[in-house]
């Protein structure tokens, strides 16, 4: 009988370690999944030129700016000057945000090359660190199923899956902020800082719980270094911080008299995040010598607008997550005031609450410029992410409550507990496939939109400007740094254009007299325009006197040498292969230009005659 109960026993254990090694196979299967489907949209574009939207906006200031520092020792970016030697003092260096993202992109295109590729790498490595942060921390404090729920929902957000690879502040704060947190519940953990009802032994401050300490610190530092709304999680941090050293019983701060480790601590970081925030403002004097830029900013972000928080809701909110998910939550914060009423709240709460509260004051505070870009309230994902797992697994356990009580003698039963799990299973599934359903029909047809218009989920009458960029790119490829481009009327010119040219450029209103003399540029000039755009007879009267290259729709004219040339290529558009695809565009194939005799003759003949 002995020898039979020990087989069960065996039997019984080796059924436990199965489904054990069975639950982490699958949890690793789901947890790669999420960590790929994040990895294809930081890589699919990665390559893609700086096309016109969101996207290439953001890429094509960040990558002429990453190109002067390394040419010419700025510090701050200066995003929108193409000059070839440096200015003293430059009065285009922006000091809107803090240097986090313009460091990393200065690194990378120093490290890797002067490229699109480069840049972008940057916003995608830390979208997808963000993303395995996200799922190690709400792994660590809600468990498995939680965390794959949660990480689901934040890499299917369309104000994520379209903005993965952009270049922008978000990703790197996101990822910072989420260490910072994490590394500030381990150590109140591990200090065992006394809360209400608890009175347990704590350990040294500078003992075993001083590598935390100095973790959220080192992380803090690094997410103020990022983003402004960093500074809003700090102040989240500092707020928890004081509750757990309050002692609610006496309505008080506990050793008040004398400064205990937790006051001190609290103390240090609230001077530390203030000697940050500070010494940004000091750098920003010194190097400009005012504040003019920072505070045009700020009144150009704040100044209120007309039908303005309607525009946040139906141009960035309603878009960026959906309804759904705003709507849950919502609920989450209700839920929340309710459990810390009923001092039900818990310490990991203290997550979703500081990106709600980051996320809200950056929105609020600068509406006008959340109108104009959808990717403004980036800082809300973890939020939106953890508190609509959160609704759903309150809902299935009520669900699974209410399954239970129909069957209270079935559970009686010896496989009681196999059978709990079955219901409780069940219970996800019933909440879950609805859920999975409604947010599917949102967010995938987003993917295509904000993929094809480079951010932008609905543009009338889109153009992405390839052939523009083009052209550019080989106006860029036939002058030197110092050869000055001058842009005709009949040209569009935004950075997107200027950080693919990477010339010296000057506007003007009519063709330059050929031999009119020109402001000094050691390598010359070129003018570029629009051939339908431009008078014809001062066209000609140019061409038959200097070297033309027309590519498409578009010329320019080389004032560098005196002599006829001409030569005019068609923009043909060549059939994609698999790796423009997926690093470059699914949507727009890539082109070459193909040299048109025939097009040349006539041409010629043409500027001939009118000569004649």
């Amino acid at each position: 009988m002995a020898s039979e109960e020990r087989i069960d026993r065996e039997n019984q254990n080796r059924d436990i370690r199965t489904r054990i090694s069975c639950r982490r196979i699958a949890f690793a299967v789901a947890y790669g999944m999420i960590v790929l489907t994040q990895c294809a949209f930081a890589i699919h574009g990665i390559d893609n030129f700086w096309q016109k939207g969101h996207n290439g906006y953001n890429g094509a200031a960040y990558h002429q700016a990453a190109r002067n520092s390394l040419r010419f020792g700025y510090i701050f970016p200066d995003q929108y000057s193409c000059d070839y030697k440096k200015r003293e003092p430059n009065k285009s260096l922006y000091t809107h945000a803090p240097l986090g993202l313009h460091a990393h992109v200065t690194l990378s295109v120093w490290l890797f090359g002067d490229s699109v590729r480069s840049v972008r790498l940057v916003p995608a490595l830390y979208g997808i660190l963000a993303t395995i942060a996200l799922l190690a921390v709400v792994r660590r404090h809600w468990g498995d199923l939680f965390a794959l729920v949660a990480g689901a929902i934040y890499v299917l957000l369309p104000i994520n899956h379209s903005f993965a690879n952009m270049v922008n502040h978000s990703t790197g704060f996101i990822f910072w902020s989420l260490i910072a947190l994490a590394c500030y519940l381990k150590w109140a953990q591990t200090a065992e800082i006394e809360t209400p009802g608890s009175r347990r032994p704590r350990t040294g401050l500078f003992r075993s719980d001083c590598r935390w300490l100095a973790a959220v610190f080192a992380a803090s530092l690094m997410a103020m270094f990022w983003d402004w709304p960093a500074y809003y999680v700090m102040f989240a941090i500092a707020i928890h911080w004081l509750y757990l050293s309050y002692d609610a019983a006496h309505g008080k701060l506990r050793h008040f008299r004398g400064l205990n480790r937790e006051h001190l601590a609290l103390t240090l970081f609230c001077l530390f995040v203030l000697a940050n925030f500070v010494g940004f403002f000091f750098w920003v004097r010194s190097a400009l010598g005012n504040f003019d830029d920072v505070l045009a900013s700020i009144n150009m972000r704040t100044y209120p607008m007309a039908g303005d928080t309607q525009k946040v809701w139906t141009n960035t909110l309603k878009p960026a997550f959906s309804p759904l998910l705003i709507a849950m939550g919502l609920l989450w914060v209700f839920g929340f005031v309710v459990r810390h009423a009923r001092n039900q709240a818990r310490h990991r709460d203290l997550i979703p609450l500081a990106f709600f509260f980051a996320g809200c004051l950056h929105l609020l505070l600068f509406k006008r410029t959340a109108v104009i870009h959808i990717y403004w309230p980036w800082p809300l994902n973890p939020f939106i992410a953890i508190a609509s797992a959160s609704v759903l697994f309150w809902l299935s356990k009520h669900i699974e409550s209410f399954l239970l009580h129909l069957a209270p003698n079935v559970l009686r039963r010896k496989n009681t507990p196999r059978l709990s799990t079955s219901v409780a299973f069940i219970s996800v599934l019933v909440v879950l496939i609805p859920f999975s359903k409604c947010y599917l029909k949102h967010t995938v047809p987003l993917i295509e939109l904000g993929r094809r218009y480079a951010g932008v989920f609905e543009f009338a009458n889109y153009d992405a400007d390839y052939e523009l960029i083009f052209f550019f790119d080989q106006v860029r490829m036939q002058t030197t740094r110092d050869t000055g481009v001058a842009i005709h009327k009949s040209l569009q010119f935004s950075i997107q254009e200027s950080a693919t040219l990477d010339r010296f450029a000057l506007k003007t209103q009519r063709l330059w007299p050929p031999k009119k003399s020109r402001d000094s540029m050691p390598g010359g000039w070129v003018e570029t325009g629009s051939f339908n755009k431009t008078d014809f007879k001062e066209l000609i009267d140019i061409v038959s006197q200097y070297p033309y290259r027309q590519y498409g729709l578009y010329y320019m004219i080389d004032y560098r040498r005196e002599r006829k040339e001409i030569r005019i290529y068609d923009l043909v558009s060549k059939r994609p292969d698999l790796m423009w695809k997926i690093l470059a565009n699914a949507f727009i194939p890539p082109l070459q230009a193909v040299r048109n005799p025939i097009k040349e003759v006539r041409f010629a003949q043409t500027v001939d005659g009118e000569k004649i």
